[in-house]
């Protein structure tokens, strides 16, 4: 019998990790985003919500804890 040319199969498989590191570099992204979110809570809502806030100012396009303009940006 002579040897299999398992290339194809390489590349497939290849393929699939590119998409599970691909996913997990989002969910850990998301990971982060809910952290930092999170840690807007206060855990006592006098009024209003650090995690409500940052979503409002996320909706209307302003920079959020988790999307915080670079230093460098603001230095303009």
């Amino acid at each position: 019998m002579d040897g299999v040319d398992c290339s194809d199969v390489d590349m497939l498989v290849d393929e699939q990790l590119a998409r599970v590191r691909a996913r997990l570099k989002s969910m850990r992204a998301l990971e982060k985003q809910l952290l930092q979110l999170r840690a807007r809570c206060s855990g006592t809502h006098e009024g209003h919500c650090g995690i409500l806030d940052e979503l409002v100012s996320a909706a209307h396009g302003e920079a959020c804890v988790c999307h915080a303009i670079p230093s460098s940006v603001n230095d303009r």
